[in-house]
């Protein structure tokens, strides 16, 4: 179970496995959860490899989540040992309330033994790979020590910078396009007046009955 007053990582222990080489390995998860698909997951080898297995989805409104996926960023080390999986939050979003009801990991590889290849030992993992508590002393203490993170307020501001960004950015290019159609329309009427100004100057050369009302000239 993920919740804020305790553990938010999940531990899976290998041992005696029988890969010694990791090719890729697959993650299957069942999360019942409000917010299941804006949760990011990230998986973590024995040796400390990071791999983002799920990123999590801004519009993504899945409650109760059911796949399997596959990272191949573990490739060439030693499985055995505690792997970790480690569920973040965001877009405003928490942990509260969820659950993981089920998780397992498939290793694809080989054994180094019966190959020349020069493989990794397992990991020597001491205290600094646990987030406090380590797996084997699991609390709901609420003054467990967790590593700092970007607060959700700093990502809900970012958001809401990009999303003036845009709007400012899309009156802009509505006002510049509203401005070049009122200058193609006064050039298009000063050129039609030009035009007539022409021909009644042409006129006044040949016929005697000039208008006499008034006529300011226009530069043309």
């Amino acid at each position: 179970m993920i919740n804020s007053q305790g553990v938010g990582n999940l531990f899976v222990h290998v041992s005696l496995c029988a890969i010694s080489y990791t090719e890729h390995v697959e993650v299957t998860l069942k999360v019942n959860h409000q917010s299941a698909g804006q949760i990011k997951w990230v998986l973590i080898s024995p040796h400390g490899t990071e791999s983002t297995i799920l990123p999590g989805r801004l519009l993504d409104s899945t409650r109760y989540m059911n796949l399997t996926v596959l990272t191949v960023q573990m490739w060439g080390e030693n499985p055995n040992g505690y792997w970790r999986l480690e569920p973040e939050a965001l877009f405003g979003s928490n942990l509260d309330g969820g659950t993981v009801e089920f998780i397992s990991l498939k290793i694809h590889g080989f054994d180094c033994s019966l190959s020349d290849l020069r493989c990794l030992e397992p990991a020597v993992q001491d205290e600094s790979f646990f987030t406090s508590p380590p797996p084997y002393e699991v609390t709901t203490d609420k003054t467990t020590d967790k590593p700092d993170r970007p607060s959700e307020n700093t990502k809900s501001i970012n958001h809401s910078v990009i999303i003036i960004v845009v709007v400012v950015a899309v009156i802009f290019i509505v006002a510049v396009i509203f401005i070049v159609a009122v200058i193609l329309v006064v050039l298009k009427k000063k050129k039609k007046l030009c035009f007539k100004e022409r021909l009644r100057s042409k006129n006044s050369e040949i016929l005697e009955n000039y208008p006499t009302e008034q006529h300011i000239p226009l530069k043309c």
